[in-house]
């Protein structure tokens, strides 16, 4: 990310924001004061110590495909409770029926 920020020239203070995993990158790089940061968002974010979370762990290993699959399944039709209709939820888990997907 520091390359990043050098390779686009940027000089001064920035804004930095960190979605997700990104989100634990974004506070290690401000912790470590390794960017002159002037405002700082974290979007749906983990922190940057309690990674990997528990129940992220129970995938390591491989293997694991069919369980990541129900866990999509179940996490959308929790969310959408009512509304979710079974073509509604095949579209949302379709990116994870690919065994790369599902690994990463």
């Amino acid at each position: 990310m520091t390359r990043f920020v050098s390779a686009l020239n940027l000089s001064g203070p920035i804004a930095l924001a960190g979605h997700d995993i990104g989100g634990a990158i974004a506070q290690h790089l401000l912790a470590r004061n390794r960017l002159d940061v002037s405002r700082f968002a974290l979007v749906n974010s983990v922190l940057y110590d309690s990674w990997p979370a528990p129940h992220v762990a129970q995938f390591w290993g491989g293997g694991a495909g069919e369980g990541v699959l129900a866990a999509r399944r179940q996490a959308i039709t929790r969310v959408l409770a009512g509304v979710a209709t079974e073509s509604l939820i095949a579209d949302y888990v379709d990116p994870w029926t690919d065994e790369r997907v599902r690994r990463s």
